[in-house]
């Protein structure tokens, strides 16, 4: 059984090590907060970050509750605060396919998403997107225990960071099944129709 809002926390070895990697100054909104494991990580007074911390988790005291997975509180927020430069979370990750687009929609610099490698595979509620917004960078970590009992997740997770400066080498194919179809032409020529005893012009048979 899955725990209230997925709520799984992220340890701070995680975050640290996405902070090794990648700069992420400026203003920062944390907007799947949860116990703010990943804001404890990122909070640091000489990091030049201004931090801003959500949870659609009422329960949870946070400045704005909004629920990432819905771009109404998106706009809501953008109304209120303006953008911000950086989005950094580990969303969960029944609902990471609304959240990373609203989110790299929303951002003005970068995100930079806590994702099981599986979020690349493009099945039908993200290939299309993931196609046209590749990450420009990932990080593979080893195998997280989000239970904190030392069992892991059967797929190891990356942070996958999308910056809006920068093109990546990450492509991710598009998925022939959920393609927009094909049309297939079926005119045929004065000579294809040779023989057949079906009177032809130039865009096929005539009625």
């Amino acid at each position: 059984m899955r725990r209230k809002h997925d709520f799984y926390p992220t340890p701070a070895w995680a975050t640290e090590e996405l902070l090794r990697h990648v700069e992420i100054r400026g203003s920062v909104i944390e907007c799947c907060a949860g116990a703010n494991d990943i804001a404890r990580a990122l909070h640091c007074p000489n990091a030049s970050r201004l931090l801003w911390t959500n949870d659609v988790d009422l329960e949870r005291y946070h400045p704005s509750h909004f629920d990432a997975a819905d771009k109404h509180g998106w706009m809501d927020f953008r109304r209120e605060h303006g953008d911000m430069e950086w989005v950094v979370t580990n969303p969960p990750f029944n609902a990471a396919a609304q959240i990373v687009p609203l989110a790299c929609s929303f951002a003005s610099v970068g995100i930079a998403m806590l994702l099981r490698l599986s979020f690349l595979e493009p099945v039908e509620d993200r290939g299309a997107w993931l196609n046209e917004h590749p990450p420009t960078s990932m990080i593979v970590l080893p195998r997280i225990s989000f239970t904190g009992d030392g069992k892991t997740d059967s797929v190891t997770c990356a942070w996958m960071i999308w910056e809006k400066a920068k093109t990546g080498t990450i492509t991710v194919a598009q998925n022939p099944k959920f393609a927009a179809p094909k049309i297939v032409p079926t005119e045929r020529r004065y000579g294809e129709w040779a023989g057949t005893g079906i009177m032809t012009n130039d865009i096929g048979p005539l009625p």
